[in-house]
């Protein structure tokens, strides 16, 4: 089946009125718009247009093969950087440990033979300790005393001043 794809071509740039051409007398309609040997199949695709696919096709196979290598390249660098990532994430625990381990021992500092041992400093602290809670406990039993020490005194003055008028 033949079709002509009039709606692309413009006839008046090949067929003037009142003129008669080579191009009017061409065998085929094709060859008298100017494309010889551009025969329509039933897809509506010439053979130049499937020739052009083709190569347009191949471009874009190139293309995308180059971009698919790109991509998988910063991939390679993105699983390089994890697995750096996760060996610098280990040693950094390591580290903590091993300094957690070396102040547990005593053994970040050198050591003064002249301080206390730490059961005396506990017992020292808690001793202070409690010498401020027994403070507190009497500063706050001293404020009740007062505020009733107070109440007191101005209960007295409103009676006096109530029995003299």
């Amino acid at each position: 089946m033949l079709s002509f794809p009039t709606s692309r071509y413009h006839l008046s740039e090949h067929f003037q009125p009142g003129s008669l051409s080579a191009q009017t007398a061409a065998a085929t309609p094709q060859e008298a718009l100017g494309q010889p040997g551009e025969i329509e199949t039933e897809t509506g695709r010439s053979e130049a247009q499937r020739g052009q696919e083709k190569t347009a096709q191949g471009r874009d196979d190139a293309a995308t093969a180059v971009a698919r290598n790109a991509v998988e390249d910063q991939l390679s660098v993105i699983e390089h950087l994890e697995a750096d990532l996760d060996t610098k994430l280990k040693s950094a625990q390591a580290l903590r440990q091993s300094i957690l381990r070396h102040a547990f021992a005593g053994q970040l500092v050198p050591q003064d033979p002249n301080d206390e041992p730490a059961s005396e400093v506990l017992k020292r602290i808690a001793a202070e300790r409690e010498e401020r809670i027994r403070l507190a406990a009497a500063t706050k039993e001293a404020v009740k005393k007062a505020k009733s020490a107070k109440v007191a005194k101005t209960r007295k003055s409103r009676k006096r001043a109530a029995a003299r008028s």
